[in-house]
């Protein structure tokens, strides 16, 4: 009977063992891994953002869209290399005529010195009378490029589609 206690409580003992281990092993298989997120909205200019910004003068707050894209790399501090490429969309904005009012762009990428990436591009443009399906469709046809080498050496390339919902 004691030997039959003993043999369970060894093989409680060894399970508990093995998924502890696992646990711990698969918490710092990870943690080198960068994670990369993307977040694309295209939405109408807000009355507060219209009066707020003064290159918007000239023109009526109807239709007015405000496409943004940011894309953020991390889990990344211990990288060699890391890109973001987010294209140039101002063609696919002015396709049938001038319409793009602002654009700004803002880069983070601090290598080794800081965990996180950061990337955004927004354009304002005019949509009134734009075939807007047309715009979705030809932004789906785009891709964002982010490019990571690791700590190892290996490249690692991720694509996102610019898609609006």
């Amino acid at each position: 009977m004691l030997i039959m206690k003993l043999k369970n409580t060894n093989l409680i003992i060894s399970i508990v063992l093995i998924i502890v281990v696992t646990i711990l092993l698969s918490i710092f298989i990870n943690k080198d891994i960068p994670k990369v997120y993307v977040n694309i909205e295209c939405s109408d200019i807000t009355d507060e953002e219209y009066n707020n910004d003064d290159s918007l003068r000239g023109y009526a707050n109807l239709g007015l869209k405000k496409l943004t894209i940011q894309v953020e790399i991390k889990n990344s501090k211990k990288c060699s290399r890391r890109d973001i490429l987010i294209p140039v969309l101002d063609s696919i904005i002015n396709e049938d005529k001038i319409r793009l009012i602002t654009k700004k762009s803002g880069v983070n990428n601090n290598i080794n010195l800081e965990d996180t990436a950061f990337a955004e591009e927004t354009y304002i443009f005019d949509s009134n009378l734009m075939e807007f399906d047309e715009f979705i469709d030809n932004l789906s046809k785009q891709c964002i490029k982010v490019e990571v080498v690791n700590k190892d050496h290996i490249l690692s390339i991720y694509e996102y589609e610019i898609k609006i919902n």
